[in-house]
């Protein structure tokens, strides 16, 4: 078993993250300024990508999806932090549990790393959502609600709707996968045959 680091508290764990893994939320956070002077996850440069392989060709794309992976977590432990107690929207919305935000958690390091980052937001019916939004009539959301589902719902352009759920387990699953391809090129122009 290989000896773990716990990178916010130095303390060695075997539960908690790789050696390998705190290298690169080590790496990440030399390479790039604080997390609090960043633009949002979405808003990130493409152009910070080819400078950063520039600078360190065979490392260049995992420190970069190390970085946005640990952006993301914080924006999750965020969301969990402000919307785990009823009523946090002032509507009378259902607390975020702990069994959701850890099945945002297991969705997330799902999510692809050719895909781009989600938008993290609390629903009021307790589940967190992750949206792609591309433009006006595009979008993408998955959600979960701590009952090992995924939800899902996607416009791809006009009389072009997809939603359903699939069961949570070790993989993505396909249809998800789909509609996200399905998402980026159709709303950069190029349909899908």
């Amino acid at each position: 078993m290989e000896e773990t680091l716990d990178y916010r508290t130095n303390n060695f764990d075997r539960s908690t993250i790789s050696i390998n893994e705190y290298l690169g939320i080590v790496c990440s956070r030399a390479v790039f300024p604080k997390v609090d002077t960043l633009p949002e996850i979405g808003e990130i440069k493409s152009d910070t990508r080819a400078n950063l392989e520039k600078l360190a060709p065979s490392l260049g794309s995992q420190i970069y999806s190390w970085f946005e992976s640990d952006l993301a977590i914080e924006k999750l432990e965020e969301v969990y932090r402000q919307c785990s107690f009823d009523d946090w929207d002032g509507y009378d919305a259902a607390a975020i549990s702990k069994e959701t935000y850890f099945e945002a958690r297991r969705l997330l390091r799902l999510i692809p790393s050719s895909c781009p980052l989600p938008d993290i937001l609390p629903e009021p019916e307790g589940e967190i959502g992750f949206e792609w939004y591309r433009g006006k009539g595009f979008s993408f959301v998955i959600s979960v609600g701590g009952n090992n589902i995924i939800t899902y719902a996607g416009q791809f352009g006009e009389n072009n709707e997809i939603y359903g759920s699939e069961c949570l387990r070790d993989s993505m699953p396909q249809i998800i996968l789909y509609s996200l391809e399905r998402l980026f090129q159709e709303s950069n122009g190029k349909h899908r045959k």
